[in-house]
């Protein structure tokens, strides 16, 4: 588990980038006494994803979801597991901080806090419209589904954001997936984009 007060040691443009900033904020917090605050979010994924082609790691949940709700089917090349976050929760997490009258830390953690994988969620999809398809790469078969790298990440621990905040991330795969379903039922093709 990865804690709010875990010191980074980043090792991208990135990551070392994110952490200056993180920084600077922390810093101009307290030469101006204002209330600023930093967000490391986990891997985020749902509604209003799209790609418009400034990023290269659009969520796997996106990918695998345009290929099967455009009756093809979803090849994983492993289940890819991390504390994967609906967007929607992580909505709901910045308006706590946004709202809360004063957060005691420079930094937060937002993640649901528990590791699960992309293939729990796209068996949530199938349970929800049986119609869909999804299976795992077999040997020497090309997975369409890129999960970005061979490695799994840590979950963020998110005890500040429950303890200071009294906001907990708690969306089922199945609650999420339906939600996407509704979503892209509802947005007439926008997630297609």
């Amino acid at each position: 588990m990865i804690e709010d007060e875990t010191w980074p040691k980043p090792d991208s443009l990135y990551g070392v980038s994110k952490l200056a900033s993180e920084g600077i904020v922390a810093r101009l917090a307290k030469l101006w006494d204002m209330d600023m605050f930093s967000v490391r979010l986990s891997g985020v994924y749902g509604p209003w994803e799209r790609d418009t082609g400034r990023r290269d790691t659009l969520s796997p949940h996106l990918q695998a979801a345009r290929i099967m709700l455009t009756g093809g089917e979803a090849i994983l090349p492993r289940a890819c597991t991390r504390d994967w976050t609906d967007s929607q929760e992580i909505a709901r997490a910045i308006l706590g901080l946004l709202t809360a009258k004063r957060p005691n830390h420079p930094l937060y953690n937002i993640s649901c806090g528990y590791e699960w994988t992309v293939a729990d969620w796209l068996n949530a999809l199938v349970e929800a419209r049986p119609s869909l398809k999804w299976h795992m790469a077999e040997t020497g078969e090309v997975a369409n589904v890129d999960v970005h790298g061979d490695l799994d990440r840590r979950p963020l621990g998110c005890a500040r954001l429950r303890d200071d905040i009294g906001v907990t991330l708690d969306m089922s795969a199945l609650d999420s997936a339906k939600g996407f379903l509704d979503w892209a039922d509802s947005t007439h093709g926008y997630w297609k984009t």
